[in-house]
């Protein structure tokens, strides 16, 4: 017996996407700006420090560094971030090893993670997506 069950149907899903590829829809210039919608929005939790709710640097960072914005020292994490895209995926990505030691955090370092975004970037990606089916759609 399930205590929880969820069923779907997506058949209209199914419909409107085989439409899409009848008239030569092709997701990878969509999931581009879908990555670049991820990556502004990486951007922009770099600029608000975390919407302002990264914690604050520790004094003995202050006295060794001087007074910078959180996770800008230098600007080469804060600049690292780039997009990824094919057909079926979009992505913002760093390539700077040490962030791993923010996304978490850890002992000695507070968590600052720049790629956790708030779940309003997943809707508009799921809104411009939809849009962008639906125009190519009735264009044709």
């Amino acid at each position: 017996m399930a205590l929880v069950e969820v069923t779907t149907d997506f058949g209209e899903v199914k419909d409107l996407l085989g439409r899409f590829r009848a008239v030569g829809g092709n997701f990878a210039p969509i999931m581009q700006v879908v990555a670049e919608m991820l990556v502004s929005a990486v951007s922009d939790r770099y600029q608000s420090e975390g919407d302002g709710q990264w914690p604050a640097h520790a004094p003995a960072t202050v006295a060794r560094m001087g007074p910078h914005a959180l996770m800008q020292y230098k600007g080469i994490l804060s600049g690292s971030t780039a997009a990824d895209w094919s057909e079926s995926h979009a992505e913002a990505y760093t390539s700077v090893d040490y962030v791993k030691y923010h996304l978490e955090g850890g002992s000695k370092i507070p968590k600052r993670n720049p790629f956790e975004v708030n779940d309003s970037v997943f809707d508009d990606a799921e809104g411009y997506i939809m849009a962008s089916v639906i125009a190519l759609l009735e264009a044709a």
